[in-house]
């Protein structure tokens, strides 16, 4: 075995044992005895897509404790039901975490994906060097220096206030020895620079993007990244044109020739660079209404699939999830709920028909009121269409009681606080609706209610349905 194969299975050997380094967390939750505590990261800063790290059950003295196999510094998010709070964790470490103690129960009448609560969260180390020590002291300076020198920087850009605010942080912080801390507060500091006009827009550039790692994981490097490069390649930039833009994206979608149009920007030479501010341009231009959403999202998939990075594969990835959720066509989250007699029913048990779907609460009087006007028409559509009533009310019992006074004719289910399921159909407040068709797909997210045309709508959609059932008879 000659010495090339040699070193080749050494580095496999050492990168192999530098992937898996552990992290340890415990912790102690006053209040939360039973619950599950979740930790979560952000696989990419464009999307903010969140993916579960590790879970653990409260024990009944509250306790708890996890490991997690990380690469990387890590942003983190520990959430118990709808309450959370970050924190930064390195391979390799320990943390005891401490909470305050707080009631983690949801008002039945509130929306718990808008009202959220913060969680007051220690670390139990003394250690100033720690990361997140380190972290808190930063911000604490950079925001109180920013709110005193507030018209020096936002209104007169005085360049001296980032020269005196750097004299200040080598003070506080002469060990730079974390490079993840280096880099977090090079780039906050780097949010001054870009606010006083402290160098031009290209030496902006050179002193912070050109031959630099790209710091996917960092937030202050990603904060000042999307800052920087919004809107940057449709109309941000002089030297990309934009009817050439327009001619890769609308005209003729074309990946290579939308890599070589950006590449005209001599900022852009790096290859990975410019791929990343493509990736950030194409985002940008599906919400706008200059671009055809259709071509926007080819391009992209191209970019998942054909990347040489695989960073950008990741985050294009994350980037057509998050079009498409939802989207007509799409296949939905499956679920198996229960109606209060105990009686089981999975989205898969309706196919064959359209299934019409309305999120409620039996505090909802409006709900009560689309409800009401559903079981009285619901008969003359039971041929083509099941309805079904998920109620997202907290207690069981609530329903119960409610539904042994009324009832509606069609499936009442209850959603058993499985928030996860109104999370994957997007469910921010009562009522809301969607149509699924006999596939089991989406035929329309948020189809209007009965107070808004509901009938109107379905009658329309069985008789365009129909129409095209007969002309292919023909």
């Amino acid at each position: 075995m000659n010495f090339k194969i040699l070193s080749y299975l050494f580095l496999v050997f050492i990168v192999s044992n530098i992937v898996a380094q552990p992290v340890k967390i415990n912790g102690f939750a006053p209040g939360a005895e039973g619950k599950t505590v979740n930790i979560k990261t952000y696989i990419d800063q464009f999307t903010f897509s969140e993916n579960i790290l590790a879970k653990a059950i409260v024990d009944q003295s509250g306790h708890f404790s996890m490991n997690i196999p990380i690469e990387n510094t890590l942003l983190t998010k520990l959430r118990i039901d709808f309450s959370s709070a970050d924190f930064y964790i390195e391979p390799n470490k320990t943390y005891d975490l401490r909470l305050d103690s707080m009631n983690y129960s949801i008002d039945g009448k509130s929306n718990p994906f808008i009202n959220t609560k913060s969680i007051n969260l220690h670390i139990n180390n003394d250690d100033k060097t720690e990361l997140n020590n380190l972290i808190q002291q930063f911000n604490l300076m950079f925001n109180e220096f920013t709110v005193q020198h507030f018209n020096q920087i936002y209104v007169l850009k005085e360049k001296k206030e980032v020269d005196t605010f750097r004299i200040m942080v080598n003070k506080a912080f002469p060990d730079m020895s974390n490079t993840f801390f280096s880099n977090y507060l090079n780039y906050t500091v780097a949010s001054l620079v870009g606010l006083t006009q402290y160098y031009s827009k290209k030496g902006i550039a050179k002193k912070y993007f050109i031959n630099q790692p790209i710091l996917y994981n960092n937030p202050a490097y990603m904060s000042f990244f999307n800052e920087y490069f919004s809107k940057y390649i449709i109309g941000g930039s002089p030297k990309i044109p934009l009817n050439d833009i327009d001619w890769c994206v609308n005209k003729e979608p074309n990946l290579d020739a939308l890599v070589d149009s950006v590449g005209k920007d001599t900022l852009l030479k790096n290859e990975v660079l410019r791929e990343f501010v493509i990736l950030k341009g194409l985002y940008e231009m599906y919400y706008s209404p200059n671009y055809i959403q259709k071509n926007v999202l080819m391009l992209i998939d191209e970019i998942a699939l054909k990347s040489k990075f695989n960073e950008h594969k990741v985050i294009a990835k994350n980037i057509q999830r998050d079009f498409n959720k939802l989207r007509k066509g799409t296949t939905v989250s499956d679920f198996v709920l229960q109606d209060i007699n105990g009686v089981n029913y999975g989205l898969k048990d309706f196919k064959g028909k359209y299934t019409f779907i309305i999120f409620w609460a039996s505090w909802c009087t409006p709900c009560i009121m689309e409800l009401d006007a559903i079981s009285k028409v619901k008969d003359n559509y039971s041929k083509d269409i099941n309805f079904i009533a998920i109620s997202a009310d907290i207690e069981f019992l609530t329903l119960k009681y409610y539904l042994e006074k009324k009832t509606f004719g069609f499936p009442i289910l209850y959603f058993n606080n499985n928030w996860d399921l109104l999370e994957s159909y997007n469910v921010k407040a009562f009522p809301q609706t969607m149509l699924i068709d006999r596939d089991g797909k989406i035929a329309y997210y948020s189809p209007p209610l009965p107070s808004q045309g509901m009938e109107r709508f379905l009658k329309l959609l069985l008789f365009d349905k129909g129409t095209k059932k007969e002309e292919k008879k023909q």
